[in-house]
């Protein structure tokens, strides 16, 4: 995972979905645009979640794995899908897990 401080590139996200017109602009301050390499873990079953993402280029798989060691694919997620959002505003830990498959969140 990497943060990207690339304020063109931000600000054509931030463009190309309308997201102005969604978070004011002292929200705004604390976006940032991070990259995550095909393969690498957003999060974890069971982990703390502080953020919430929006994926903005990519594919995203959401998954679980039990108790067995089983894994099952949820879904996929596209632009503009929203990442950790219930556990965020419930404050609670990740109840899956989310496999990045392409670009940036």
């Amino acid at each position: 995972m990497e943060e990207l401080h690339d304020e063109s590139l931000f600000s054509s996200y931030i463009k190309a979905h309308q997201l102005q017109n969604v978070f004011h602009k002292t929200l705004m301050l604390h976006v940032s645009l991070w990259r995550y390499q095909q393969g690498e873990l957003i999060c974890s079953k069971g982990d703390k979640r502080e953020y919430m993402y929006l994926l903005v280029k990519g594919k995203l798989k959401i998954f679980t794995t039990t108790k067995e060691g089983k894994t099952f694919i949820l879904c996929f997620k596209n632009p503009l899908e929203a990442i950790g959002d219930i556990e965020y505003v419930k404050q609670t830990d990740m109840v899956q897990s989310k496999l990045f498959q392409k670009y940036i969140c």
